[in-house]
């Protein structure tokens, strides 16, 4: 799966022949994906430190981390990209992902964001 997509970067052609990816393909690209995050992070961590570069919003909490390299790429799947494809099962994760999202929402006072969730969850119901 990895050749598959070097060979498509080297050269963008489109490819008719479409393999399913198994669990543990996606388990392994999901372990590059954070090594690789973790790997760039380091040296620009460093490179801040040195420049002197403040952040205007203050500290990154671990609670933050955790949600945007393992949580948030997993719901933005679900939520925008299952329904390219739809399926029975796509269907259902889909709900499910958008119906926890809606939880959150209304318990953390995001009333925009529970809105239009719920909005959208309501059209494709």
């Amino acid at each position: 799966m990895l050749q598959n997509f070097i060979d498509y970067c080297k050269q963008p052609v489109y490819s008719a022949e479409q393999r399913r990816m198994t669990f543990v393909i996606f388990f392994k690209l999901y372990l590059l994906y954070m090594l690789v995050a973790i790997f760039i992070s380091a040296p620009l961590g460093v490179l801040i430190n040195l420049t002197g570069i403040t952040s205007k919003l203050g500290g990154v909490s671990t609670k933050m981390i955790f949600l945007g390299i393992l949580v948030l790429p997993f719901f933005e799947e679900t939520i925008f990209r299952l329904l390219l494809k739809p399926t029975r099962w796509n269907i259902r994760v889909f709900f499910i992902s958008v119906s926890i999202y809606i939880y959150h929402c209304s318990f953390t006072g995001k009333i925009i964001c529970l809105l239009l969730f719920l909005g959208e969850y309501l059209f494709l119901f």
